[in-house]
């Protein structure tokens, strides 16, 4: 997985329930919509979570372009949330 700092999880919790599960889901609660679910998705998908949320990257498959809306800092506390909750509902 991800290093991440487990303290920034509680905020990234808030921020992806606020941005990311309508679409999304919450991982290992629902599958989410029409779209995978983050609990799921690569380590190397997670590392790079900012080319995904900013620059429109997926603008064109439905994934709003969130430049200006999170900040890289925000961005980091939702990878935490993502990779602490993909931990917990991974198999080891």
């Amino acid at each position: 997985g991800v290093k991440y700092d487990p303290a920034q999880v509680p905020e990234g919790t808030l921020l992806y329930v606020s941005h990311c599960a309508v679409c999304h889901g919450v991982p290992g609660v629902d599958p989410g919509g029409n779209v995978r679910n983050l609990g799921y998705v690569s380590a190397e998908e997670i590392s790079n979570l900012e080319a995904f949320v900013f620059n429109g990257a997926f603008v064109s498959q439905g994934m709003p372009d969130f430049s200006g809306k999170l900040t890289r800092e925000q961005v980091g506390k939702i990878r935490a949330f993502i990779q602490g909750t993909a931990d917990a509902i991974r198999p080891r």
